[in-house]
C-alpha cells in the first residue's frame, strides 16, 4: 500500500472560491490570514512573499505558493513598498462574498502581475493530519517541479474557467482545487528535507511502513501492539519505541485517530447512524466510540454533523477575515 496516497486521500475540498487579481506596480497588499487552503499562481511580473518568522521569499512567474489556514502574510510587487490592507481593497471595489469568483484590478500602472488564487475550505481533521506536519507556506519553484507545466496550466484554466460560471462550475473548482494542492503537496512531501518533519518520519522506516500498511487497510480491525509489532517483524518493546519516535504517538492512538478519521470521511459521506459509524471503526459500543471520536475532535458526532454538516455544505466566508 502507498500510505502517503491514503493519506491525502483525506484531502477533500468541502467548497471552493476563485480569484483573480490583476496587480500593477508598485502594489503592496496585507492579510490576516484566511480560513481556508489558499494556492496563487501569478503570470507576469514576480512578486514577494513575506510571513513573519521567515525571509522574505521572491515568487517567480508559474510557481506556486500554497498558504496554510490562518497564516497573516503580506504580497507585494517590491520587497519594502507600501502595503493595504485586503479588505480595503474589497470595501473600494465592493467585493461581495456570496461564493461567486472575485476579480480585482489595484495598483498604480507599472509592470503588472495576474494572480491566479483557489481558496479550499478543507474539513477540520486535515488540520490535524496533512496540515499538522506542515510549515505555514509551500513553495513550489519552477526548478523543484519534478511535475510538468500541466499544473500550472490547470491552476489557470480553474480560474479563468470559473468565471463564465457554467452549470457544474463550483464542483469541478472543489476537485481541480483537491488534484492541485494533492499534487502540490506530493512534490513538498518528496523533498529530502520535508522527510524528517513530523509522522513523514515513518513513512521512510520499511518495519514501520508495514505496521501503518496494515492500520491503514483495516483500521477497524482489534489491532494490538502485539499483532502490529509481527506485521513490523520487531519486538514489542522496540516497535513501541520506534513508532512513537517517528509518528509522534503511540500505535494504539495511531489506530484510534485513524479510525476516527474514517468516522469523519464516512460522515462526509451522508453517514448520520451513529451504530453505523461504531460498527465500521471497529466500536461495539456506541458509547466508545462517542467517546474517543469526542476526545479526537472535541466535540460529539452529533455536534460535529451539524456544525459541518447543517444543510449539506456552508457559504465560503473566511474572506472576511482578510
Amino acid at each position: 500500500m502507498d500510505v502517503l496516497s491514503e493519506i491525502l486521500s483525506s484531502v477533500r475540498a468541502e467548497r471552493a472560491m476563485t480569484a483573480r487579481f490583476g496587480l500593477t506596480a508598485p502594489w503592496g497588499l496585507a492579510s490576516r490570514g484566511v480560513h481556508s487552503v489558499l494556492i496563487r499562481m501569478s503570470r507576469g511580473a514576480p512578486y514577494w512573499l513575506k510571513v513573519e518568522g521567515y525571509a522574505p521569499l521572491h515568487v517567480k512567474p508559474g510557481e506556486l505558493v500554497v498558504l496554510l489556514p490562518d497564516v497573516a502574510h503580506t504580497i507585494s510587487s517590491e520587497p519594502d513598498g507600501e502595503i493595504v490592507p485586503f479588505m480595503q481593497v474589497f470595501e473600494k471595489s465592493s467585493i461581495k462574498f456570496v461564493g461567486e469568483p472575485i476579480v480585482i484590478d489595484h495598483g498604480n500602472g507599472g509592470d503588472a502581475t495576474d494572480l491566479f488564487c483557489v481558496l479550499l475550505w478543507l474539513p477540520t481533521y486535515c488540520r490535524n493530519t496533512v496540515l499538522g506536519v506542515l510549515p505555514p507556506f509551500v513553495h513550489v519553484r519552477e526548478s523543484d517541479r519534478s511535475i510538468d507545466s500541466s499544473l500550472t496550466t490547470t491552476m489557470q484554466s480553474l480560474v479563468v474557467e470559473s468565471f463564465a460560471q457554467r452549470p457544474g462550475w463550483q464542483l469541478s473548482a472543489v476537485r481541480l482545487g483537491e488534484l492541485l494542492l494533492v499534487n502540490i503537496l506530493s512534490e513538498h512531501f518528496a523533498k529530502e528535507e520535508a522527510k524528517g518533519e513530523g509522522w513523514l518520519r515513518g513513512l521512510v522506516d520499511p518495519q514501520i511502513v508495514r505496521a501503518l500498511s496494515c492500520i491503514h487497510k483495516e483500521p477497524e480491525r482489534d489491532w494490538t501492539v502485539d499483532a502490529l509489532a509481527n506485521e513490523a517483524a520487531m519486538s514489542r518493546s522496540r516497535f513501541s519505541a520506534r513508532f512513537k519516535e517517528l509518528m509522534g504517538v503511540t500505535p494504539f492512538t495511531y489506530v484510534s485517530n485513524r479510525r476516527m478519521l474514517r468516522a469523519a470521511l464516512l460522515i462526509e459521506t451522508g453517514v448520520r447512524s451513529v451504530k453505523q459509524l461504531a460498527q465500521a471503526t471497529g466500536y461495539d459500543s456506541e458509547k466508545s466510540f462517542i467517546r474517543v471520536f469526542s476526545q479526537w475532535c472535541g466535540v460529539t458526532p452529533s455536534v460535529y454533523m451539524r456544525r459541518n454538516y447543517p444543510h449539506g455544505s456552508g457559504g465560503p466566508d473566511s474572506l472576511s477575515k482578510q
